[in-house]
């Protein structure tokens, strides 16, 4: 602590006798000083929240859809997951199975707003959220009065190795300074991204299928509806342009139509997607069985809707959950296909 206290010292003797020049230089300087929190690279182990299994991972490629929230004065100034402190006003995000700390690109599909914002927080929890973004990053991506919005998902790769790294060394690394080194060094913002990204929240073991399975029990149900693809095979993607908004610079995506559904499984055998989605349509009238390639192997995602609104796509959730079992199944967007 004296020794922090002393560093600090010098530095603020240095700005006197330097003059203004010099600011910029010593504030980046201060950023790489260790501080008082107890910031550091953390992954975790698998959890449970509501009955509900979360399994975290240090992942490389990583894309999803869901619905985003926020968070703010309840929160500010108390200890985030991987020891920071929450700061509402910086451009921050809690995930729930992202290795943190992780840059993330966060894009508003209703109104085309992108930003990149720094993983460094557990969460959200309700309703099957897949994103809490700080209130500042709400702010700039133009949800902050209506609550939520639809969102995309992408992992930078380059980001999140030198925030990480940063991390490791016991640093508190801001997302700003990240993508000014990322640009600096001239290495790629590699966006790990696709037309038809990954909706799994978590890292979920992939159940094998030899042959169909007959569907004839709630359990089975549970058991079939568990199966899940892994994380699709990634391309980069390129900002439109980009906008000042509030002061910041935040890209501009194209905007396209989507619409909310639930997906209750993902299977590499269609007849058991098939069997899924009969007993979802007898139950909610409306379900469909959509193909997705990954890698070189071909899944069948089984999803109910469409859901006209939030709310009605929170309530098949929570039915889905409760009256069905099926504690994987989750919200995803579906957009229509993007010229790049």
């Amino acid at each position: 602590m004296n020794g922090m206290k002393n560093v600090l010292s010098i530095l603020t003797l240095c700005v006197l006798l330097t003059g203004c020049a010099e600011t910029e230089f010593i504030t980046h300087m201060a950023k790489q000083i260790p501080d008082n929190s107890q910031a550091m690279y953390k992954v975790g182990k698998p959890y449970s929240i509501d009955g509900k299994r979360y399994y975290p991972k240090e992942e490389v490629t990583f894309s999803e859809t869901g619905i985003a929230s926020w968070y703010g004065p309840n929160f500010h100034g108390k200890s985030t997951a991987n020891g920071e402190y929450f700061d509402m006003n910086q451009l921050t995000a809690a995930h729930r199975t992202l290795q943190m700390p992780s840059v993330v690109r966060v894009t508003n599909l209703e109104n085309g707003r992108s930003l990149k914002l720094k993983v460094n927080d557990r969460g959200p929890f309700s309703k099957n959220r897949v994103i809490d973004v700080s209130k500042r990053g709400a702010e700039l991506l133009g949800f902050k009065n209506k609550g939520t919005a639809r969102v995309r998902i992408d992992l930078l790769q380059t980001e999140s190795q030198i925030v990480a790294d940063a991390a490791r060394q016991g640093r508190i690394m801001d997302v700003k300074d990240a993508i000014r080194i990322a640009q600096s060094s001239q290495m790629p913002s590699v966006e790990v991204a696709s037309a038809s990204p990954q909706d799994t929240v978590g890292a979920q073991p992939v159940y094998g299928e030899a042959r169909p399975v007959q569907i004839s029990s709630a359990e089975t149900l549970k058991m079939v509806a568990q199966q899940e693809e892994p994380f699709q095979n990634m391309t980069a993607v390129e900002p439109v342009k980009v906008e000042k908004i509030g002061g910041e610079s935040v890209d501009i995506m194209p905007v396209t139509p989507t619409s909310l559904h639930i997906q209750v499984g993902a299977f590499s055998v269609k007849g058991n997607a098939e069997r899924l989605a009969s007993l979802m349509r007898q139950e909610y009238g409306s379900a469909h069985v959509s193909e997705a390639m990954v890698g070189d192997k071909l899944f069948y995602r089984v999803r109910v809707g469409p859901a006209e609104n939030t709310q009605r796509a929170d309530e098949l959730l929570n039915h889905i959950w409760n009256e069905k079992g099926i504690k994987e199944a989750r919200i995803v967007v579906e957009q229509e296909s993007l010229t790049r």
